[in-house]
């Protein structure tokens, strides 16, 4: 397939998506949406819903086509970490609009579509056998099928993982029964902070300082 062909494809599949998935999303009270990048701002939390394309070198190591698709949901908490971190893009409102892979906790979809007929066409067993993968034709045929899919997958499953991760307490509570290591401790630092919990914020505190020793690691001014 040629460049111009390739790039054809994801305006095409934008509409689809725009269709079926960006009212879902609208109707669950996130705020600003696109086809592939949505939040919802929900103090002290933003919920990010995105959706990427494999793209052509993937593509061509493992089989699947270039415009196939994974989609992720993430939290990010706005009381953690540094909110000067020129890395953090704003809106035109000064609301964060933190990317998928900068959130505090993070999901991949699964999908229930049966795609067995198309995934068959893969070497790898365990490509075959993968369900955070939609497959979408190079003709873009089946996209609206796999939009609605995608739909079906946050109703399912992303709008309950967005409810157990907004409680911070209970957030916290949950992050506490994690492995012990330097970020579980500046997380909870910060949640505490923000709970205003000064104990459980000076327990943090100085759980930090002894795994930073203990790694040689400096951290961050807090």
């Amino acid at each position: 397939m040629t460049d111009s062909a390739k790039t054809s494809i994801s305006p095409k599949v934008n509409i689809i998506f725009r269709k079926h998935i960006c009212p879902l999303l609208r109707e669950s009270w996130f705020q600003r949406v696109t086809p592939r990048n949505s939040w919802c701002w929900v103090s002290p939390a933003v919920h990010v819903f995105h959706i990427h394309s494999v793209g052509s070198y993937f593509s061509d190591v493992t089989g699947w086509p270039p415009c196939s698709v994974s989609s992720e949901v993430g939290v990010y908490y706005e009381c953690v970490g540094d909110q000067s971190d020129q890395r953090l893009k704003r809106d035109s409102n000064g609301r964060p609009l933190p990317t998928e892979y900068q959130c505090h906790y993070r999901l991949t979809l699964e999908r229930s579509l049966g795609q067995e007929d198309l995934v068959s066409r893969l070497k790898l067993p365990q490509d075959r056998a993968r369900r955070d993968i939609w497959w979408i034709e190079r003709d873009v045929s089946n996209a609206e099928e796999v939009a609605k899919d995608i739909a079906q997958s946050f109703l399912k499953t992303g709008i309950r993982w967005f409810k157990d991760h907004r409680d911070l307490s209970e957030v916290l509570q949950r992050l506490e029964r994690e492995r012990d290591c330097y970020n579980k401790f500046e997380m909870a630092m910060y949640m505490a902070r923000f709970l205003g919990n000064s104990k459980k914020e000076e327990e943090y505190l100085n759980l930090m300082a002894q795994e930073a020793k203990r790694v040689n690691f400096r951290g961050r001014k807090r």
